[in-house]
């Protein structure tokens, strides 16, 4: 368990290394220790086999405690970690992550561009498609989530995804 951890901490501080910046300096947020221990919580607790939504949650908060407190820099991320998991469908049996557009932005149907700084080289042909923000929820299932103008999401939480560096 240690080995694999230390696998990731070593990881992680050659991605700041190779990007020019120094470990000592980069000032490293909850989203950058969700994403450090994130293989490990994995490993310790599987989403697909978790018996049910409560049991996966109280094991990634074991994980989440046994690390932060290994690495104290962390320690206040604890309640922003578990509630990923907390958000997701893991244990839950036909629960599906589901995304809602909570605001669009405004398309220049001349240049079929987005008009928002954010969105700018965004192609679009109505203000639709100009999506600035989106809400995730777990539903029931793919038709609740769909009846309410969702669209089914692809991953079993609503966290962002960890980008690993080649």
């Amino acid at each position: 368990m240690f080995r694999v951890f230390s696998t990731i901490v070593a990881a992680a501080a050659f991605v700041l290394i190779a990007t020019g910046a120094r470990a000592q300096d980069a000032a490293l947020t909850c989203e950058d220790a969700r994403c450090m221990f994130q293989q490990q919580v994995d490993a310790e607790c599987s989403c697909s086999q978790a018996r049910n939504h409560g049991q996966y949650v109280k094991c990634v908060g074991k994980i989440i405690r046994q690390l932060t407190s290994e690495h104290p820099e962390f320690k206040n991320c604890r309640g922003k970690l578990v509630r990923c998991a907390a958000r997701s469908t893991c244990g839950k049996e036909g629960f599906v992550t589901c995304n809602r557009v909570v605001a669009v932005g405004t398309c220049d149907t001349t240049s079929g561009l987005c008009l928002d700084a954010d969105i700018a080289t965004t192609s679009c042909a109505t203000n639709d498609d100009c999506v600035l923000a989106t809400r995730c929820s777990t539903k029931r299932s793919a038709e609740q989530c769909e009846a309410r103008g969702g669209i089914v999401g692809d991953s079993p939480t609503c966290c962002s995804d960890c980008l690993v560096t080649p």
